[in-house]
This record gives structure tokens, sequence and C-alpha cells, in this order.
């Protein structure tokens, strides 16, 4: 609570001091794991709401009712009150003059009494580490850092490392078993033994289940069996046949063995934990069994200290890991062997080769300090507040304390039980930490911060919840097979939870509680869905938050029950409070006070939000975990005693006596009708809270089974496409066939050699002899293809080449190349915006761009064809329609060179707008990059703009470039992200090996030789010179360098002769046709609009590019043949246009 609380009551800190104190209490001093990862606001984030007059309400409530709270209980543990000499004796003498200690919860006091020869334990720990280390090495192979020395590999220093860290882990471990549980020490090796040998000796198929079962059977043994005490064993194998007067030979044996049980001779108290581990490797270890041979790790190129936890585990221990000495230094790792918190193999493996940043000195400390911080506070808590012994005592409940004091000793009672957990693990993973191990964090929230059953299971005790998830829950099919059997699974998971702490009824029916209590909150998600109420979010909210009301008083319930009072405590404590008026009093206030508390709850979850904190320390939706009170069964008798002192106290109200004649008439003679009200009742709120909706429903004929039958029989389905028409038809028909390579002289399958102005071989390069020769040396190399995707041993050093040429060529940080330059950009987009972004596109976007809007789900915001003041306006209203509401990602996407109107974007502007507005700017150059630009860079060169202004470059290789595939440059974090979140690029075999060498040398040409794109550029000249001045029909819309001529029908030939769209298209056409009969190839301009609809009608609707004849200039061509081509296709449309056919 202290950093919110510090946000409400505070300004932002000017001082060192209070900026120290904030930083120490941020989520990340507790676990890295718990940083956000960019910072920036969750979507769903709702706007602040601290400084709302409702919330000053609630400051009020904040102000006086916890000073009231410690006050009530610091009341009764005052020697003047009654009930003090009942528990008197079970305090201890405190530290604190004037006040005693409660250290009468065993748990706790042995651990508290411990903590100097710990603090001297953690302290000598990694100190005789790093002596075992120089001594094994006599080098810097195996320190933190991990640098290896020259001329040695990364993988044979993190193997030396692990090895090092596996032989001091054992021998410590080793030592450390002995001096706790003395000659116990070889029972616990033999069960580690059978455990190695169920996993590693018996079938894969029958691995599994031993493992449970073995492990679930030491669970009950150790329990029934005290340990396998060696007197016990000894009575068993020799029974005594002395006389009674001397003592038993077996009896002297065996009790001389126990004798030497060590500092914990009991040590199957503390073994449940191991088991634990037990179960982890033998699973980690089947599961390494269906990996593929070899490291990921080695293969991706992937730095492990900056790969998630998640990623982490996912990835594995080798084969060769899973040996029975790392085994046993994994099951005994010193640090975390007595409590935790949990760490399964996979992990320990690779942070003992790897070590995270998260263990450094700088990140310990602070932990410490909020370590140190969190015993004082328990010290602090059992001088002055004696709830503990209190309970212990088993008081009169209802006539030693009021029920307020009685409602905050079960509070209480709950913070110690959270303190006297919390401390040790923290402790123990403290000294994890500073050996170099870094352990999830288990107590993620305080336990007054909890309102959802299912939140507070993750939170409590979160290592051992992800072990649950990973080995228990998620192998049973977790909740994805139907809300039955994810309720069974919860059972069971619950089940061995209770028998894992301890086998006893008590635990066992506080497992069944908790199981019982996440069932209303399930109900309740399901039957008041948060997608329903999003245009009520306030009614929403308070709903939420009477469930949530119900939800803490049940868990309080179950957690008294299972830690602290048990089932009969827990009885009295409820008696005691609800048997008098003013106890019943008192609740209704208490459940008021709980509603402000969980509304301050859910603002906190949505200032987590706000800040951008990972979902994981967000553990519940504030919308999606609250529920309802539960009314089922029959009500306990304090609850009717309850109601028959409020029908009284409502008899005073004129025509009551009305009213509840005829609620007792009901309850009493019809049960049944009482219960049909019930329902009623509770669907009338229903109703009453349900948020508006439509009326306006299609009216639906009921049919019988065989109506339906014989509909189905006589329905035709669509067909997938429609009829070809006739000019379709037409057109595929007389489309050319080129036979031989498609060189700008190209052979037709007729036999006619015709000028080829259809091909993007703009520089001839598919004929140069160079790059023809370095393409069969490539073949012969690396072969015809990588036959698998980059991320799976598809990448080759040919890849990483070309990625640092083009990115060098560009001028940026690095480059990730594509096998498909269509879906490049379509695979771009979708990585980087999702659902709720908001994209402002160019109408005139190409099909791949729009493409990949669609799969990228997000809000499309559109302005008009390079008009950069239509463009801000539409950045102006997106900004403005976002303000108040959570932040979003926000993207501007254009091409560089338009692909469907020819021309060049306003680069200058359009950074300038993209800066002024906060968006980030993805370009697509696929037209553009090898043409424009003194060396082919782009719109960056032919405009002089610092590439780095642009967040995503994306450019084709397979036109220009004379290879295939496309790229995206950029920083190395946008590359990085897009190796395994582009689809595109993880699911697709990686570039041909030839391909990705074609495009290096490319690169290098343009760069090495200017006169080629010069070259170029006059042939363009020339075309453009016989064509758009001197055509009476057409006009060119292509920049002035670019090599891809669009030709359209002139405004006024299109208005004079009343052609309609698909007029345009077949005279057009008739224009490639007669341009053809005298040998000169050309094409028409062809998409696919993918707009707002997709249907032919909203297809209308939508931008649409004019029809155009499209022309590619080539440089394999001279001038003259240039010109002459451009004379021809002059002449054609003149032809077309002056026939019969077109006059109009």
């Amino acid at each position: 609570m202290i950093p919110f609380l510090l946000e409400i009551f505070f300004t932002p800190p000017s001082d060192a001091t209070l900026t120290m104190i904030r930083d120490l209490f941020k989520v990340e001093t507790l676990d890295v794991r718990f940083a956000s990862p960019t910072g920036q606001p969750h979507k769903t984030a709702q706007p602040s709401k601290w400084n709302t007059p409702e919330y000053y309400l609630y400051y009020l409530v904040f102000l006086t009712i916890p000073f009231m709270m410690f006050k009530s209980v610091y009341d009764v543990s005052q020697p003047e009150h009654p009930g003090y000499q009942n528990y008197e004796k079970l305090l201890s003498p405190g530290w604190i003059p004037g006040r005693k200690v409660d250290n009468s919860d065993s748990q706790y006091s042995g651990f508290r009494e411990n903590i100097p020869y710990m603090t001297v334990l953690l302290l000598l720990h990694p100190i005789l580490r790093r002596g075992y280390e120089k001594l094994r090495s006599g080098d810097a192979t195996n320190k933190v850092n991990g640098k290896p020395p020259a001329g040695t590999s990364a993988s044979r220093t993190s193997d030396a490392r692990f090895s090092a860290r596996a032989t001091f882990d054992l021998g410590f471990a080793i030592i450390l078993l002995i001096a706790l549980h003395g000659v116990s020490t070889i029972k616990i090796f033999l069960i580690l033994y059978i455990n190695f040998k169920i996993a590693t000796a018996l079938p894969k198929q029958h691995a599994g289940v031993a493992t449970w079962v073995f492990n679930v059977g030491i669970l009950f043994a150790n329990e029934l069996g005290s340990g396998y005490r060696f007197g016990d064993i000894a009575r068993i194998l020799l029974p005594s046949t002395t006389s009674s007067v001397e003592k038993p030979f077996t009896e002297n044996w065996g009790t001389w063995l126990d004798s030497y049980g060590g500092l914990l001779p009991r040590w199957e108290i503390l073994f449940n934990i191991t088991v634990l581990r037990l179960i982890a490797f033998n699973f980690d270890y089947l599961w390494m069994l269906d990996r593929r041979a070899g490291s990921p790790v080695e293969k991706k190129n992937l730095d492990v200290t900056a790969l998630p936890e998640r990623e982490r585990v996912s990835i594995g221990a080798q084969p060769h890991d899973f040996t029975m000495f790392n085994y046993f230094a994994y099951v005994l790792y010193s640090p975390l062997y007595l409590a935790g918190p949990i760490i399964n193999f996979n992990d320990y493996v690779s942070q003992s080769r790897h070590p995270l940043s998260s263990t450094s000195l700088s990140r310990t400390i602070p932990y410490a300090i909020r370590f140190v911080l969190c015993v004082l506070c328990m010290e602090l808590v059992l001088h002055y507040l004696y709830a503990v012994a209190i309970s212990k005592s088993n008081p009169n409940w209802s006539e030693t304390y009021s029920p307020f004091q009685l409602s905050m000793l079960g509070y209480f009672n709950l913070h110690i039980v959270w303190l006297k957990l919390l401390i040790p693990w923290r402790f123990f993973r403290l000294w994890a930490l500073r050996d170099g191990i870094d352990p999830p964090e288990n107590m993620v929230r305080c336990m007054s911060d909890n309102y959802s059953a299912l939140a507070f299971w993750r939170g409590w005790h979160r290592s051992f919840n992800r072990f649950v998830v990973r080995y228990i829950y998620v192998p049973m099919g977790g909740s994805g097979q139907g809300k039955i059997r994810a309720m069974v699974n919860y059972l069971s998971v619950f089940t061995f939870v209770a028998l894992w702490h301890d086998i006893n009824l008590r635990l066992l029916m506080w497992g069944w509680l908790i199981s019982l209590f996440v069932l209303p909150e399930v109900l309740a998600t399901l039957a008041f869905p948060a997608r329903k109420w999003q245009d009520s979010p306030t009614k929403y909210r308070i709903l939420c938050g009477i469930g949530a009301v119900g939800n803490i008083l049940m868990m309080m319930a179950a957690n008294l029950v299972g830690f602290a009072l048990g089932l009969d405590g827990l009885k009295g404590l409820v008696d005691g409070i609800v048997g008098s008026l003013g106890g019943r009093v008192f609740l209704l206030a208490a459940c008021l006070t709980l509603f402000v508390g969980a509304q301050v709850m859910f603002e906190i979850r949505e200032s987590e939000k706000r800040r951008g904190q990972r979902p994981y320390t967000i553990l519940t939706s504030t919308m999606n975990s609250s529920t309802l009170s539960n009314l089922q069964g029959e009500l306990p008798a304090p609850v009717l005693a309850f109601i028959d002192n409020a029908i009284s106290s409502f008899h005073k109200l004129p025509g009551s006596a009305i009213f509840l004649r005829y609620i007792r008439s009901s309850y009493q003679d019809d049960p049944v009708r009482s219960a049909v009200e019930l329902f009623l009742f509770i669907f009338a709120v229903r109703y009453l809270l349900a948020p508006s909706y439509s009326t306006k429903k299609t009216k639906n004929v009921p049919l019988t089974e065989d109506e339906i039958d014989e509909l189905v029989e006589d329905w035709t389905p669509e067909p997938l496409a429609g009829p070809e028409t006739d000019f379709e038809r037409v057109e595929n028909e007389k489309r050319p066939i080129i036979v031989g390579p498609a060189g700008p002289k190209a052979k037709l399958q007729t036999g006619r050699t015709a000028i080829n102005l259809a091909s993007y071989n703009h520089y001839n390069f598919a004929a140069n002899p160079e790059l023809t020769a370095k393409a069969i040396s490539t073949v012969r190399t690396y072969g015809v293809g990588p036959c698998s995707p980059p991320g799976f041993y598809g990448t080759q050093d040919v890849h990483m080449k070309s990625e640092a040429d083009i990115a060098a060529h560009l001028g940026v940080q690095a480059c990730i190349i594509y096998a498909q330059s269509f879906s490049t950009i379509s695979s771009v987009i979708p990585a980087f915006s999702k659902r709720g972004d908001v994209i402002v596109a160019d109408k005139a976007v190409n099909y791949p761009i729009r493409k990949g809007l669609q799969i990228s789900r997000s809000t499309v915001r559109w302005y008009e064809h390079n008009d950069m003041e239509d463009l801000e306006r539409v950045l102006a209203r997106v900004v403005k329609e976002g303000q108040g509401k959570p932040l979003t990602r926000r993207f501007i996407v254009t091409e560089g060179l338009c692909e469907n109107v020819g021309d060049v974007v306003d680069l200058p502007k359009l950074i300038e707008l993209k800066l002024r507005y906060k968006f980030r700017l993805i370009l697509d150059e696929t037209w553009s990059y090898g043409i424009l630009g003194r060396s082919g860079r782009g719109v960056t060169e032919h405009q002089n703009v610092d590439p780095t202004n642009i967040d995503m470059i994306i450019g084709g290789l397979a036109g220009c470039m004379a290879s295939g595939g496309g790229f995206c440059a950029g920083t190395s974090e946008i590359v990085e992200h897009q190796r395994l979140s582009a689809s595109a690029y993880t699911f697709s075999a990686a570039l041909p090996a030839l391909l990705a060498t074609t495009a290096s040398e490319t690169v290098t040409l343009l760069q090495e030789d200017p006169s080629i794109i010069a070259t170029l550029r006059e042939n363009i000249k020339a075309i453009r010179a016989q064509l758009d001045p001197r055509s009476d029909w057409i006009r060119i819309t292509s920049a002035p360098d670019n090599p891809v001529l669009l030709l359209v029908l002139k405004d006024q030939v299109v208005q004079d002769r009343g052609l309609s769209r698909l007029e345009q298209e077949m005279l057009l056409q008739d224009c490639v046709e007669e341009s053809l009969n005298n040998n000169v190839l050309i094409t028409r301009l062809k998409s696919m609009p993918i707009g707002p609809g997709s249907t032919p009608r909203d297809v209308e609707k939508e931008w649409q590019p004019q029809p155009a004849l499209k022309v590619c200039v080539t440089s394999g061509l001279t001038k003259k043949e240039t010109e002459k081509a451009g004379t021809v296709i002059r002449h054609a449309i003149t032809t077309v246009l002056k026939s019969k056919k077109w006059q109009r």
C-alpha cells in the first residue's frame, strides 16, 4: 500500500531520500519478473479515480478504521484486560521494554530463534563458494560475470561453471544434511535414489504414473511412519528375545542411531518441499525425452540471461544434464532445501550456467532491506498484538470479547500467518539470490490486498502455485475441457495441496473449502461477464465490490480453519460475532468497510495497469474476479436468529405484518414455492441491474427435425468462387507465355520475340554474369533451399551477411530478411499492432499492407492519398479521441513509392507530423528500395531524410534486386522482436541461400557503380518523352524517377466517352494486346482491394486505384530501343481509342 499512498498524498519526490524510499517499494525490488517490459499502460486501463469525490470518502475511512482495528487488538492484549490471565503463560519476555512477545506459534518461534545462526550461514555460504571456485579453476572462467577468457567458447565456459556449481552445491548440501538430520541423511538419499530410478529406468509411459504414486505414497509413509525411526526398524527386523530386566539389544542399537538425529531429527516434517522437487525433476526429464536433440540456445544463438523465465524453462536442460549427480545437487540445493521457493530443474540448470543480472548486489541489497522491514513489522505485531496466544488459549469468545474485537483477532491472526510464511520464504530466497540463483517470489501481495479467491491462491504461495499449474493442473487438462471438468480439476488440485501441507482433517477441510469458495467466483464471472457491462462501468464496479465482500469473508473463513483456529474455533468466532444485535450491526458495518477496501483494491489494480506492470503482477482483472453472495442450501442457525431479530424490528413499520405473514407462510408451508420465488427474486435483481440492450430481433420460425433435414437437402451452398466473366476469360486465354529467361527481350510461346516492359528486371540483373556465377557457386555450396524456418536451423551465414549488408546500406542498426516479399509487410504490422491499437493509413496503400491491417484487427483510420493536411486532421482527431482513455500504440502506415499511383510520399512532412503527434511510422519501401536515391537506398536518400527517424522500413528484394523475399530494418529491438512474433518469419522456410547471396551482391553493385541507376533513369526520361507530353489520351501518374510508369486515361477522355470502370479496364486491355501485336509487352495495373467491407457492395464504396497501363522500364535496352518502345505504346493507345469499338 505504501507506493499507492505516496502516489495519492504526496507530490513527486524532490529529494533523494523520498526517491530512494519509492524505489525501495517498487514491485521490481521484490522480483524483476514483475517489472513492466515496455512501461506502456495496458489497453484496458481505466482513468484514475484517486482524485474523485468518491475516493475522498474512502480516504476518510482509511484514515480512521485502520487505527481502530489496531487499537481493538491492542486493548485486549493489555494486562488489564480480563482475558489476559488465560494466555499470559504463552507469552515470553520481549526485547521491547515493557512488552512481552507472543512467541507461541511453534513454527515461527523455531525460525525466529535461529535467525542469527542462519544469517551467518547466509553470509558464509557464498564466500565458501567463491573460494572453492577459485581453488578449482584458478582463473575467472566461473565468475558471475561469465565472461570467458580468450579462446574459450561460451558453451564450454557455461558447462564448466555449472559443473563447479553443482559440485559445490552437492558437497555443501551433504554437510548441511548431516548437521540438520544426522544419520537420517541416509534415508533421504535412499528416497532420492529410488525416485531417480523411477524416472530413468522405467518405461516412459509408466514413469509418470509411478512418480506420482511413489511421491504421494512418501507423503503418507512419512506421516504414518514418523520418519522411519531406527528404533522401530530394529524392533521389526530383530524382535527382542531378552528378558524384560535387560534393555533389548534391538532397542539399544536402534535408539543409539536415533540419538544422532542432528539439529532437526524430524526430517520428514520439512521433506514435503523436497517431494515437489522430486516430481519436478522426473517430469522435466520425461518431457526432455520428447524434445529433439541439440541445444536451442546454441542453435538460435540466444542470450539466455535476457530470456524471460518461461522461455528459459521451456527450452529445458539438455539430456547430458540429467545425471544423478546434478539431480542430487538440485534437489538438495541448500538455500531452498528447507522451505523453498520452488524452482524446477530446467531453471536451476539454466541459471547455474548463465547467471541472471537480477542476482547482482545492487538488486539484492534493496531486497534485503525489504526483508529486514518485514521482520521488524512482525516483531512489532508480536510485541503489541497477542492474537495468536489468545486464539491458542481457547477463550469463551462471545463473553470475553466484543464482535469488533473478535473479528480483528481473526483478521490479525491471518496477518501473522501471512508474515510467518513470508519471512522464511524471503529469507531463503535472499540466500539464493546472494548465491546467484533467482527463484520466484512467493508472496506477491499483502494479505489485505486480495479480494479474489483465484488471485489469492495464485499469490499466497506463488512458486507452489506455479508448480501445481505446470505439473498437475495443465497435464490434467486445465480449464479447456469444460467447466465441470475444470471444477473437478480444481478439487483435485486443492486436495493434493491440502494433503501436501499436512495429512490431517483440518487442512483437508481447508482445501475443500478453498475449492468450494472458488466456485461462486467462477459462476458469477459467467453470469455477469464484463463485456456486457462495458457501457455501465460504475454499476459493474459496485456490483463487483459487493461480490468482493463475500469473497473476502469466505477466504478469511477458509484460511482461519486451515491455518489458525480450526473448524471449532471458527464456529465459536462466528457465534460470538453474530450472536447479538450489536454483532450483527457490526457485521453490516464491516461489510461496508470491506466494500470500501475492495474499491481501493480495484483502483490499485488500475494504477498498476496504468504503470504498465506485467500481467502476472495484476493477478486478476478488477471486473472479472468478483462474485455475488452465494445463497445455496439451508441458512445456518445464527443467520436465522439474525433474521428473526431483524423481523422483530421490522414489525414497527406500517404494513409490515401483512408482508411478514406472507414470508412466513411461504417459507414454512411451501418450500417449493419459496424456492421458485427466490429464483424469481434473483432474476428480477439481475434484470434490473442488467445494462440496456436492443429488442430488435429477427423473427425465427420454429422447425421440426424433419423440416430442418428437408431444408438441408434442398440447400445448395454458394460456390467458393463466382463464375468467370467474359472479360476474365478472354484475358486469361490471351495471356502471353514466355519461353526461356525473362530478359529485356523475351521469346514468346508463339515464336515471336518482344521487348519486355512487363518485368521488374529494371537493371537486367537477371542476366548479369557476375551474379549468375555467384548464384551457381552458392547453390553448389549450400544447396537449393534451407528446408526449415529461420528459427529452426534455417538460418545460415549468408542470411546474416545479407541482413548486415542491407542494414549498413540503409544506415540503420539491424535488419531481418523474410522469405516472401508479399508477406513481409503483412506480417510486420500484426507483429506490433494488436486489437485496440490505432493505425492511420494512406487510402492508396497496396494489397499486402491492407492484408496486414486486416490481420492486426487494429482500429484503422484512413487519410486521403498523399494529403498531408488531411493526415494532420486525422492524427489530431485520433489524439483527441484518445484523451482520458487508456493509452494504446499508434502507427502511421504508408508507402515510399505508391504501387497503385506511382508517386512519392512527402517524407519530411510525414516525419514532422509523426513526431508532433507521437505516432510510430511504418514505411513500406517495397517499390522504392533499389530505385530512388543516388545509391538506391530509397525515399530516405531521395529526400535526404535521416532513416533513424523511421521506426520500421520495409523493402522488397524480389523486384529490381533480382532476388526474392523482403526485409524489415530498424533498431535491434524492432528486429529481434520479429524473430519470435512475425508469423511469416517464424512459420515459413528461410530464404534460399542463393537468393540471400544475390541480395547482398546487388546491394554491393548499386553502391559501387552509380552508373547502373543513372542508365535506368536515362531510359525513364526517354520513354516518358514519347508518352505523356505527346499523347492526347493518357497521362503518367508515376514520379519522374519511378521506372514503373502508370498510364491512366485523361479525365476528359473518360467523361466525353462515358466510360465506366469496367469499360476502362477493357479498353486498356485492348491497348495491351495492340502493343503486343507490335512486339512490345506491357500489362495493366491489377489490384485486389480490401477495405472496410468484404461484400461486393462494400468494395464499391472504398478507395480503388484508377485503371492504368503498367510499363516497366529496364536498363537492359538501349536508349533508342526504349524510345521506339514508347512510340509503339503511344501508337497502340491511339489506334485503340480511334477504333470503332471505342468511338462514342
